[in-house]
């Protein structure tokens, strides 16, 4: 809600009015005790002063009830308030305009040159060469061989670390690779016995031993195919989710060599075709060592662009899953939503608006689509442990996806060729995905820190 106080006389000082703004703010914000109320800078307008006073989001009639009592009984016969003050106006978002001073237009943001750069320095080639290497390993299910160094998860893990180590060669001592292991027990459902599982993580420290911020970029390395318990069969998983893992290790390499306030995170994390079991440990490891995450992009299915008709093709939008309402949300927070139908309006959902906005800035013709949901339709991601924890998470998605070519049995019926293969990847697709997430990675690590109250 917005409350004008006008003054119909253009030569008297404006000073007069500014007692008047006091005033005002003084009932609003000192008499009772919370703060409801910003003043603004006067406004002086070509034929009338104008006092402009912004309400922010509290219950509006409450508000309305507070400043119409106030003007009515105590401002207009306030000893500092001028007589020339005729009028008052009171709107709000379910009332009608009576009037509305011009909002000043915003200048168009400039975009960073660093980060274009870093954007352009993207390879498709890159992308396929790791995607191509990880689908090499045969299978990389959570359940596979860790001994050999040809086949299975544990060669795949290693492969993924040695490749983070080169890249930390540029980092002058600020990129910590390891793979942070855990066992997972035999759960009755995808885990049949005890399991040692390892996140590969590249970790850039930021150069300001005062930002504690950290922001993570994530694809899970595991595998599977139709059937979820078999660790043995090839399961390339080249677009589930080998084109995540790439798409975090490209970001790696490129951002290596730049410095950064605050600390980025890149991690390939197992399990999650088994439970998201890597991201959960790794969320909750985050909440119990205090890790102050602002954001956390997690990447599943980003390299495809084409559905189960080949006429369905979107090679210019990648999908951005968020939740609305707050996993981890208390009863008084619900309150409050409820009250002030803040639904809309989480901090992942705002990260998720961020990420658009940075699109639009650095990539052309491309765009960033908003599924005002947490995750597809009885689908899950590893941005979901985050938010159980209460950090900000999201996640991106292609747009078409292409059953024929997830969670499938390599084989060939009735004409049509079944199975997560690199041959199936976009790989320029997949470059521009990769574009959005480092540029939004980028953007938020250069931004400063929020200050805290």
């Amino acid at each position: 809600m917005t409350a004008f106080l006008q003054s119909d006389d253009c030569e008297r000082d404006a000073s007069s009015l500014l007692h008047a703004q006091n005033a005002l703010h003084d009932v609003l914000v000192n008499k009772n005790n919370c703060c409801l109320a910003t003043a603004l800078p006067l406004c002086l307008t070509s034929d009338y002063y104008s006092i402009v006073l912004t309400i922010p989001a509290y219950p509006v009639f409450y508000i309305t009830k507070i400043v119409y009592r106030f003007l009515t009984t105590r401002l207009l016969h306030h000893p500092n308030t001028p007589h020339e003050i005729s009028s008052l106006h009171t709107f709000s978002c379910r009332g009608c305009q009576l009037h509305r001073p011009a909002r000043p237009k915003c200048p168009p943001s400039t975009p960073d040159p660093a980060i274009k750069q870093m954007v352009e320095a993207i390879s498709a080639k890159t992308l396929e060469e790791d995607i191509r290497k990880m689908v090499s390993f045969g299978t990389r299910h959570t359940l596979s061989d860790t001994k050999s160094k040809k086949r299975g998860i544990g060669a795949a893990r290693n492969w993924v670390e040695s490749e983070f180590k080169k890249y930390a060669k540029a980092s002058g001592g600020r990129m910590k690779v390891e793979q942070d292991t855990f066992t997972v027990k035999p759960d009755g459902r995808r885990i049949d016995k005890p399991v040692v599982m390892a996140n590969v993580m590249a970790t850039l420290q930021g150069t300001d031993p005062n930002d504690k911020r950290i922001i993570i970029v994530s694809g899970h390395l595991d595998s599977r195919v139709t059937d979820v318990m078999n660790a043995t069969a090839d399961a390339p998983g080249a677009n589930d989710d080998a084109s995540g893992v790439a798409l975090v290790m490209e970001m790696a390499r490129v951002m290596a060599s730049k410095q950064f306030p605050c600390t980025l995170i890149f991690v390939a994390v197992q399990g999650e075709e088994q439970g998201l079991y890597g991201s959960t440990h790794m969320a909750k490891r985050a909440k119990a060592e205090g890790w102050n995450i602002v954001g956390m992009l997690n990447n599943d299915i980003v390299g495809n662009s084409t559905g189960f008709d080949p006429e369905i093709k979107d090679p210019k939008h990648v999908r951005i899953f968020s939740e609305g309402v707050p996993a981890n949300e208390t009863p008084e927070e619900a309150r409050v939503r409820r009250q002030l139908s803040s639904e809309n309006d989480s901090p992942s959902r705002q990260l998720a608006r961020y990420i658009k906005t940075t699109c639009e800035q650095y990539l052309n013709d491309f765009g960033v689509l908003i599924e005002y949901r947490p995750d597809r339709f009885l689908r899950g991601g590893d941005h979901t442990p985050f938010n159980q924890q209460g950090f900000t998470a999201v996640r991106f998605t292609e747009v078409n996806e292409n059953f024929n070519h997830q969670h499938q049995d390599l084989r060939t019926e009735n004409g049509i060729e079944y199975g997560d293969k690199p041959e199936f990847v976009d790989y320029e697709y997949l470059r521009k995905n990769t574009g959005v997430n480092l540029a939004t990675m980028a953007s938020l690590a250069w931004a400063p820190p929020r200050r805290r109250m």
